[in-house]
């Protein structure tokens, strides 16, 4: 996870380091997540999701990518 040096700046925009991006996104969108892509990073909105099991949702299938495409995170 990215954070700034100054801790009050951050915002609830979270950024997870990614060697590919644009694949890491399309496999959420294929779960049915919505995130972006930035240059070496997937950026997640947390304050976008509604419920608490639509974030652990998104942390499993992150976490289901990692365990199966290792080079990705």
């Amino acid at each position: 996870i990215k954070l700034p040096e100054n801790l009050n700046d951050h915002a609830s925009i979270t950024m997870v380091s990614c060697t590919d991006p644009a694949k890491a996104v399309d496999i959420l969108k294929d779960n049915n997540i919505i995130v972006d892509q930035r240059p070496g990073s997937v950026r997640i909105s947390p304050f976008f999701y509604k419920t608490e099991d639509d974030i652990n949702h998104c942390v499993s299938v992150m976490s289901d990518i990692k365990n199966n495409n290792p080079e990705l995170f």
